[in-house]
C-alpha cells in the first residue's frame, strides 16, 4: 500500500471514530475478525505493561523511522524515541506493582487498519504501600502487516489536575519522567495552592514563589524556568519529602520549609 493510500485509509478511520462520515469518501466495511484480534492485542499490551515486558512492546509497535506518538505534552518522532520512553517508564515503575485497566473501550477495524479508543487507569503500588495513579484517555491506530496487527500511532492525554489550567509549550523531547506523586493540586495550612502537571508548576497565594514556571528534576532539586525567559525570582527548589499525600521543599540556602498536603 502506498503512503498516499495509507493516509487516505487512516483519515477514513479517524473520521469514523469522530462519528462523522463524508459521503464522497470510500466505503469501508467493518472487519469483525480484525476487531477481535486488535482487542486481544490491546489487552495483551496492558498485561505486558504490568510485567514491564519490553520484548512485547517492541513487537507491539511498528518500529517505523517516521512513526509519530503523542504522549501528554511529549511529541516522539521515530521508533528509537518511543522505545526510550517505554524503557524509562518501566524503569521508573520497576520497584512497585503495576495494574493497568481500561474503560469505555471501543475497537474498530476496516480492512488493514483499525483503532482502539479507551479511558485508562494505571496504578502503581510502591513496596512501602503508597499508591499513585495516572488516569487519562488514549487512541491507538493499528495496521495489519504480515497477518500481525502493529501500532503505527498513539495519542495519550492525562486527566487535567483541578484548578486553573495554563497553556504550556509543546515538548519535542522525551525529557525526565517525574514521580506521579507530584502531579495534582496541593494546599498549605498557612494558605496557598500549588498545581503540578507533567511539565510545570503554578502557585496561587504563595508569597515568595513564582506564579508559574516550567520545571525539570535533577536528583532532589527542582529547576524552574519562566515561560518568557524573564526572571522569576526563584530558580530552583530543594525537595525534602515527596509522597502521595505530602510534599515538602525549601529554597536553597534557607531553613524555611514549605509543607503541602494533597488537595482532595
Amino acid at each position: 500500500m502506498s503512503l498516499r493510500a495509507k493516509r487516505a485509509v487512516l483519515l477514513s478511520v479517524l473520521i469514523a471514530a469522530s462519528g462523522v462520515w463524508v459521503a464522497a469518501g470510500p466505503s469501508l466495511s467493518v472487519d469483525d475478525k480484525g476487531e477481535e484480534q486488535i482487542r486481544a492485542r490491546f489487552e495483551a499490551f496492558n498485561q505486558a505493561w504490568e510485567r514491564r515486558d519490553m520484548t512485547f512492546v517492541r513487537d507491539y509497535y511498528a518500529q517505523d523511522a517516521d512513526m509519530l506518538l503523542f504522549f501528554e505534552r511529549r511529541q516522539l518522532l521515530g521508533w528509537p524515541r518511543v522505545e526510550t520512553l517505554y524503557e524509562n517508564m518501566f524503569s521508573h515503575a520497576s520497584r512497585g506493582r503495576v495494574e493497568s485497566t481500561t474503560s469505555n473501550l471501543q475497537v474498530k477495524a476496516f480492512g488493514k487498519v483499525g483503532y482502539v479508543a479507551a479511558n485508562f487507569h494505571l496504578q502503581i503500588t510502591e513496596p512501602s504501600g503508597e499508591v499513585s495513579a495516572d488516569v487519562g484517555r488514549q487512541t491507538v491506530v493499528f495496521e495489519r502487516r504480515d497477518e500481525q496487527w502493529v501500532v503505527v500511532h498513539r495519542h495519550t492525554s492525562f486527566q487535567a489536575p483541578p484548578g486553573p489550567q495554563r497553556r504550556v509549550p509543546l515538548h519535542t523531547e522525551p525529557g525526565p519522567l517525574w514521580s506521579p506523586n507530584l502531579e495534582g493540586a496541593w494546599k498549605r495550612k498557612a494558605g496557598g495552592i500549588l498545581v503540578a502537571s507533567a511539565s510545570h508548576l503554578a502557585f496561587a497565594g504563595a508569597e515568595g514563589l513564582p506564579a508559574s514556571a516550567r520545571y525539570h528534576r535533577d536528583n532532589d532539586v527542582i529547576h524552574l524556568e519562566s515561560f518568557t525567559g524573564t526572571s522569576i525570582g526563584v530558580d530552583r527548589l530543594e525537595l525534602v519529602e515527596l509522597s502521595s499525600r505530602r510534599l515538602i521543599f525549601r529554597l536553597p540556602g534557607q531553613a524555611k520549609e514549605w509543607a503541602w498536603e494533597r488537595l482532595e
